[in-house]
């Protein structure tokens, strides 16, 4: 028998539920009813929809943490086969535990302590307790919901248990709705942005606070290529100054920024010794109000003479791309729409490429370039 408080407590959990119109209000009310009512110091939602459905990989992007900020530094998916919880749910077993469990139950927090989960996520993130509700549909996991306490608190306790599956069910059909509802709404906006100019290249389209919405199968392959080069598309993307400065603005809240953002941007980046990838942004905003990002990427081989013409003097990847385009015998604006780059930064690039080069005319650039 629940206490009245707890009566209460659950009764104020239903109705944040009859309220929640995406996934999220769900995530801000009913995480926070939910944390009251299990006395939570925060909460997280992992989505475990595309990686059950083989759509792809598991990422750190699928992970929300309602009142901590997500850290920069850590990578889920290189330790969460050490996470007990990831192991329950991709077994099944959180079906025989009725899709509710603690950490505690599922693993000793001695052995816990020895691995890169606890002292990547775990530490960083203050928690200590977990106890995890797994939403379902049918035998399908939508997402996994886990309720945390930090060191010094007590452990969620069997009555916590016990009324974690009483509240599951209401759970898990309410959010699996949700998620339904929003991938429906977000492959309208998917067939908006793509054309089929873009099928058959590897591209991936982010939504306004970037996290990877859609991802073509080609563009799947090019992370594992990318990976080798212990390379994630945010690493690259936080290389090249332009893409970063781009990304900053397009994530900000100023408007007013975002409107002198260029609809298209392209750059490209050095990664390993002599492979190049080359970025193309293009922002989209929508009838709906909606902002989203299109990057296709493209990697290439660096020619060996161009390489070695950049190491020599010191140029960026940018600068030694507008060098060999100046020697050429491209002008300014012809190199300006090559690189999808105003013609003025061209002449502000190649200035730098005089000093660094010791050259002041694209005659004498061109005979370095050939060397």
């Amino acid at each position: 028998m629940l206490g009245n408080q707890a009566a209460r407590k659950v009764l104020q959990v239903m109705t944040e539920l009859q309220k929640v119109p995406d996934p999220e209000h769900f995530r801000d009310s009913t995480l926070s009813a939910l944390e009251s009512l299990f006395r939570a110091s925060d909460s997280v939602i992992l989505d475990w929809t595309p990686f059950v459905q083989g759509a792809r990989k598991m990422d750190k992007e699928d992970m929300f943490f309602h009142k901590f900020e997500k850290q920069l530094g850590w990578d889920y998916p290189k330790v969460h086969h050490q996470d007990p919880i990831f192991d329950w749910v991709e077994s099944g077993r959180c079906h025989d535990d009725h899709n509710v469990t603690r950490l505690t139950d599922l693993a000793d927090f001695r052995d816990i302590r020895k691995t890169d989960f606890y002292s990547e996520i775990l530490v960083p993130l203050n928690c200590r307790y977990v106890m995890t509700m797994a939403t379902h549909q049918g035998d399908e996991v939508t997402s996994s919901i886990s309720m945390v306490r930090p060191p010094g608190s007590r452990d969620f306790t069997p009555s916590d248990l016990q009324l974690a599956r009483l509240i599951t069910p209401m759970l898990s059909t309410v959010y699996s709705n949700l998620l339904l509802k929003s991938r429906s709404s977000l492959k309208d906006d998917i067939f908006e942005i793509v054309t089929s100019q873009v099928q058959d290249r590897p591209y991936v389209i982010f939504s306004s606070d970037l996290n990877s919405v859609y991802r073509s199968e080609k563009m799947t392959l090019l992370g594992g290529q990318l990976s080798k080069f212990g390379n994630t598309i945010r690493d690259i993307f936080d290389q090249p100054p332009l893409i970063a400065r781009y990304l900053d603005v397009f994530t900000s809240s100023n408007q007013a920024k975002q409107k002198r953002l260029p609809g298209k941007l392209s750059d490209s980046v050095l990664i390993g010794r002599k492979k190049v990838i080359h970025i193309e942004l293009e922002s989209f905003y929508l009838s709906s109000g909606k902002r989203y990002l299109m990057a296709a990427l493209k990697l290439g081989t660096v020619g060996e003479p161009l390489l070695n013409f950049q190491g020599d003097f010191g140029l960026t990847m940018r600068e030694a791309q507008i060098a060999q385009l100046a020697a050429d015998g491209m002008s300014s604006t012809e190199v300006g729409e090559r690189l999808t780059i105003s013609p003025w930064s061209v002449k502000n690039h190649l200035k730098n490429i005089y000093r660094k080069t010791g050259v002041n005319n694209r005659a004498s650039l061109a005979q370095i370039v050939a060397i």
